[in-house]
């Protein structure tokens, strides 16, 4: 007896199947009983796990992690991060040290750790780690004025009273001064690295009013130009004008 299945979207041909609960059953024109069907174990080409390759001979092709019910689809993960890196080495165009350094940094931010399996499927479609990254926080200082280097990130609004532990009210809009009358969102920009593989980076404020005007994103290349606002808790960089590259 030949049975028609969908799952997950996925029309597949059984013979003498199993049951399978809260799965809707349909019929395909195409398929008739002259319909062949195999299955046979082999080796997922991305994250090397067993898994079972089912196909008919009406067209219909796709991989169980095991067969049986509930006939689990191998939906791999591994293959889902090697398109991503793919992506980002193609559309995105960044260099392979460049995504080394996004997982870095991501782990970073994140507190977590990357399996050493996720990340010897990195090394698969990147190849080996050549160094790591070290990066270094710049201080806002009068002597910086221009900066150059790619947005790794952007943050749309940043609540400075917060940052800086200021009430808003008199007092607070008062220590805060220019930077308490309008929004500011924050960009982080980091330098090509240098000989010895450091990277300066610069977190930079950025008036709503001029990203809106002038928009910008993560990963852009900017080179900008930048100034130093000073209060009694701090000193922030502000951008000033900037062009992508």
């Amino acid at each position: 007896m030949i049975d028609f299945q969908s799952i997950n979207g996925y029309f597949i041909t059984f013979v003498n199947p199993y049951p399978l609960k809260d799965i809707n059953v349909m019929p395909i024109p195409s398929h008739d009983y002259s319909c062949l069907t195999k299955a046979f174990p082999t080796e997922c080409q991305h994250c090397k796990h067993r898994v079972y390759f089912f196909s008919c001979n009406c067209g219909s092709k796709l991989f169980f992690d095991h067969l049986g019910p509930p006939w689990p689809i191998h939906y791999c993960e591994a293959r889902k991060v090697t398109d991503t890196l793919k992506m980002m080495q193609g559309i995105e165009r960044m260099s392979d040290d460049e995504i080394y350094y996004l997982i870095t940094k991501y782990e970073k931010q994140h507190k977590v750790h990357i399996s050493e399996e996720m990340l010897e499927i990195v090394e698969n479609v990147l190849g080996k780690r050549k160094y790591k990254f070290q990066t270094v926080a710049v201080e806002p200082n009068e002597d910086i004025r221009d900066i150059s280097g790619m947005i790794m990130s952007f943050d749309r609004e940043i609540n400075l009273f917060k940052k800086y532990d200021y009430v808003p009210g008199i007092f607070g809009d008062a220590f805060l001064g220019e930077l308490a009358k309008e929004k500011f969102g924050q960009i982080v920009v980091r330098e090509k690295e240098d000989k010895n593989n450091v990277s300066k980076e610069y977190r930079v404020l950025i008036q709503q009013s001029y990203y809106r005007r002038y928009p910008l994103k993560q990963n852009d290349f900017i080179l900008g130009e930048v100034r130093v606002y000073e209060h009694p808790k701090g000193k922030e960089f502000i951008l000033m004008q900037h062009k992508v590259y």
